[in-house]
């Protein structure tokens, strides 16, 4: 069924993918999908009785992979969507399996060159092995300084030399491939070269290789790597 308008007014997250389809999250409205050509909206809602609904109709990101797969974080939990099939798998937090999802409240997704897909959420950052169907859990550790900046991750940004980067409540965090500890970058007052506020909430990179963040409050930040 298509409408001629939006399900939900309040819109937290956008996506296009290569087919030019536009996805948008609502809170409260499920995922609409726009075709731009019929000018018209497709829903797709949490349904108590179908088990093969999204699992909840806040949604908070939208991510469309590689294969095609749109992946819909929300507040409770995350759905593969299969555009072709139009099913979905469902992943939720499972406290008696330590390889499930971390945590329930998702917050970005992000494929990097190699298929792995991370995973925002607000107790922690998430790798995904879709392989092995894993999830594997980088936290904070107050004994660890190599350790995530915090569990509040907001964002999630993998750059063009499958560097991952992850948008955090206390700082902007790079992870070391090799050793699966973060590089920090974090708000100093006597350093006016230092980040300009510690909450990340969105990362880009531009043609030039720069890596952006957007701050909570705080403003923009560009971070030059050749320095």
């Amino acid at each position: 069924a298509f409408s001629k308008s939006l399900s939900e007014n309040n819109i937290a997250s956008l996506y296009e993918d290569h087919s030019g389809i536009v996805w948008i999250g609502t809170h409260g409205g499920g995922v609409n999908i726009y075709d731009r050509q019929r000018d018209l909206f497709a829903y797709y809602r949490h349904g108590a009785q179908d088990r093969d609904s999204i699992n909840d109709n806040s949604i908070t990101s939208i991510y469309v992979d590689s294969d095609g797969y749109a992946w819909i974080g929300t507040g409770n939990g995350l759905n593969r969507f299969n555009w072709t099939s139009n099913s979905v798998l469902s992943y939720q937090n499972n406290r008696k399996d330590l390889n499930s999802l971390g945590f329930n409240e998702v917050t970005s997704t992000y494929e990097d060159q190699d298929g792995t897909l991370w995973i925002g959420t607000f107790n922690g950052l998430d790798s995904f092995d879709r392989t092995t169907s894993i999830f594997t859990h980088y936290r904070r550790d107050l004994a660890d300084s190599g350790s995530l900046s915090s569990n509040y991750v907001y964002t999630v940004f993998v750059d063009s030399q499958n560097n991952v980067w992850v948008g955090t409540y206390a700082g902007l965090d790079l992870l070391d491939r090799e050793t699966g500890k973060f590089i920090h970058y974090a708000y100093q007052m006597d350093n006016p070269a230092s980040l300009s506020g510690n909450i990340v909430i969105t990362i880009y990179e531009d043609q030039e290789g720069n890596i952006w963040a957007g701050t909570f409050e705080s403003g923009l930040n560009r971070l030059d790597r050749k320095t």
